[in-house]
């Protein structure tokens, strides 16, 4: 998910970094890395104790029972919710802009929400896996770990 933000987060940096400054700026860019370098760190250290964890919803649920991974759930799917919507303004203010064409911005949200439908489609982590090829070079696995019974 924090790439998810961050990837919406960067369109808007050029005209954020001009509103308050270049130094300010790179500090505000060089604090929140930080603290999203310690969340990845924490979350991965969650993970490594819990192994069967695998939402944030399940954290929740860890956390305050049953009734917080309820919670969590219905935060989680709201969360994505809004990401998808936010992705799919940007496609449409980035259609607006590339085009200048004469097409409303509400039909480009209809082709940006149908593009973000079919490639969210597969729901199995197989089919999943055979989209996320091109990104394979990227990635980092987990160091293998030894559950503790």
């Amino acid at each position: 998910m924090i790439a998810e933000t961050v990837s919406l987060g960067i369109l808007s940096l050029p005209y954020a970094l001009a509103s308050i400054g270049f130094v300010p700026g790179v500090i505000f860019i060089i604090s929140f890395g930080l603290m999203a370098t310690y969340t990845g760190y924490v979350t991965y250290q969650v993970k490594m104790k819990h192994a069967d964890i695998t939402s944030f919803a399940h954290v929740l649920g860890l956390m305050f029972g049953k009734p917080g991974g309820r919670i969590g759930e219905v935060l989680q799917n709201l969360l994505l919710v809004f990401i998808m919507g936010a992705h799919i303004n940007v496609f449409s203010v980035m259609m607006n802009t590339l085009t200048s064409h004469g097409l409303c911005t509400v039909v480009f949200m209809i082709i940006g929400a149908v593009v973000s439908f079919v490639v969210s489609m597969p729901r199995k982590f197989e089919a999943n896996s055979k989209i996320s090829i091109a990104c394979k070079c990227l990635t980092v696995p987990f160091p293998q770990h030894q559950q503790h019974r």
